[in-house]
């Protein structure tokens, strides 16, 4: 809001400030996507924050890229995209989440941003006639990786149920037996819930 834009101004090279505004709009997105009304304004205005300001002042800011990760995911998500804007749009999403893991490989909450990636990447490839899986089992190890640093995030054990949740899908679409992977599903979402009752 103003009051975002007024220390803008004071210090126009203090990237944290632009990444916080961004992430302001892109709460908004959210609220406005869940009221059935277009996110893309703000998603636009979160981005142009990302790349004119906070990534501009800072462009090894692994907490931006992160941060630039979900806006693009958001956008991905709001269904506006054709379906080859769609791939080119998840590359993007990739992208900036592998950035954030160069800069800061033991960031969990990079981790956490490159597996759920990985996890969109793999859904779409499901569902346009390819496999998945080698985008899940990338996920997979990244979430791992980021669990062995913070066990107690609920968002990546539900992000690591959604990974075996996909491959028993996976599993039944050709002809193998699911059951390992669901049951390893349900275990991440019952960690995922025990540490966050209002998590679903």
């Amino acid at each position: 809001g103003a009051a975002f834009a007024r220390a803008i101004l004071v210090a126009r090279s203090d990237g944290a400030l632009y990444r916080a505004a961004a992430e302001t709009w892109l709460l908004m997105a959210e609220i406005e996507y869940r009221r059935r009304r277009s996110p893309l304004p703000s998603l636009q205005r979160a981005l142009d924050l990302l790349d004119r300001g906070a990534l501009v002042a800072d462009p090894d800011d692994a907490a931006g890229h992160v941060t630039k990760t979900y806006v693009l995911l958001h956008w991905y998500r709001s269904g506006s995209a054709s379906p080859a804007e769609d791939a080119s749009m998840l590359d993007r999403v990739v992208g900036a989440a592998a950035r954030a893991v160069t800069i800061d490989s033991k960031n969990p909450r990079a981790l956490v941003a490159l597996g759920i990636a990985y996890i969109y990447r793999g859904s779409y490839e499901f569902f346009h006639g390819g496999q998945g899986s080698s985008w899940w089992h990338l996920a997979s190890s990244r979430l791992e990786e980021a669990l062995a640093i913070a066990s107690d995030d609920p968002r990546a054990n539900n992000a690591l149920g959604l990974v075996h949740r996909w491959l028993g899908d996976e599993f039944v679409k050709t002809g193998r037996d699911p059951s390992r992977e669901y049951a390893l599903a349900g275990r991440s979402f019952e960690s995922a819930l025990a540490l966050d009752q209002g998590y679903f």
